[in-house]
């Protein structure tokens, strides 16, 4: 949550010049505001509103840098640079956010509790699952283009030197366009990890998975606060703040994603809709890849986040 607020805080920034406290203190109180109202629908479409802003940006963004085709399609091909192995754990991160697993199989399931077909559930499921992970490929993806395309390396000194790296392709819109999307991107991080912390604890103490149900509002608040309390705290190193945040969920996916697939495999949670021999060789796969990543990198990612809060 504090590397979500951090971000949207920038993208404040450098859009109105506005101080950073009260940028933080604005972005908290919207996302209480929607906890509090408490409506999936509301929830749902200020969602949709936030990652179609999102996308927009970065895909035209990577579109108006387009590097040439020898290179783009040399970029296809897997690899981990020297000492930027955390890097990918961070990207990783960002892309397959783990708390969000939590998110959207309460929503599923809220939004289908009437139905009483169930294979007809599970392919909307489906369905807004390959939605969602193709939309958030696509966005990371524009920004890997964007990035590899127009920025120097040692040039990226602060959030707002990132911006000034776009010039060249965006021309004066540059910062505008990079701190709307940057906004956006920390604005719906920060709304959507309070309330998944919410349905975790709902679904680990077996209180309704609503979002009307005041404990779920009250996990999701104390997520808020916390965040932002962090957020003012680390002010000072925004970059490595959400570099920090990214690497985490980048770590915690692994463990995540292996007690998903023992929940997928198990008859009497799955009641004969359990996974078939190719999602368990593709799930083991991720898992394996990264874990593997995730235990090489420890130490160098425990010494950043040692390093980011002695620094304040």
């Amino acid at each position: 949550q504090t590397g979500n607020i951090v971000g949207a805080v920038d993208g404040i920034n450098i859009l109105t010049g506005l101080n950073k406290f009260y940028a933080a203190l604005a972005i908290a109180i919207i996302a209480l505001v929607v906890v509090f109202v408490g409506k999936y629908s509301i929830l749902q479409w200020s969602l949709t509103l936030l990652v179609g802003v999102m996308g927009l940006v970065f895909v035209v963004a990577a579109i108006a840098c387009w590097p040439e085709l020898k290179g783009l399609s040399a970029g296809l091909r897997p690899s981990i640079p020297d000492g930027s192995a955390w890097i990918v754990i961070g990207l990783i991160g960002t892309t397959v956010v783990p708390y969000n697993l939590f998110l959207h199989a309460s929503a599923s399931a809220q939004r289908s509790r009437d139905q009483t077909d169930k294979a007809a559930a599970i392919r909307n499921s489906l369905l807004d699952t390959v939605i969602a992970i193709v939309v958030g490929g696509v966005i990371t993806a524009s920004l890997l283009i964007t990035a590899a395309a127009t920025f120097e390396p040692g040039q990226l000194t602060t959030i707002r030197s990132i911006a000034e790296q776009l010039r060249p392709s965006l021309g004066s819109w540059a910062e505008s366009f990079f701190a709307v999307g940057l906004f956006s991107a920390g604005l719906t991080s920060s709304i959507t990890a309070p309330i998944a912390a919410g349905y975790a604890a709902a679904g680990c103490f077996g209180w309704p998975a609503n979002l009307s149900d005041f404990r779920l509002k009250l996990v999701a608040s104390a997520v808020i606060l916390l965040g932002l309390f962090a957020a003012t705290q680390f002010g000072k190193s925004p970059q490595e703040a959400i570099l920090v945040a990214q690497i985490a969920n980048g770590l915690l996916l692994p463990i995540v994603a292996f007690f998903l697939l023992y929940a997928v495999n198990s008859d009497k949670l799955m009641a004969g809709k359990t996974n078939g021999w190719l999602s368990n060789t593709l799930g083991v796969a991720v898992v394996l890849v990264t874990v593997i990543m995730a235990a090489r990198q420890f130490n160098s990612v425990w010494q950043k986040i040692v390093d980011l809060w002695t620094s304040g």
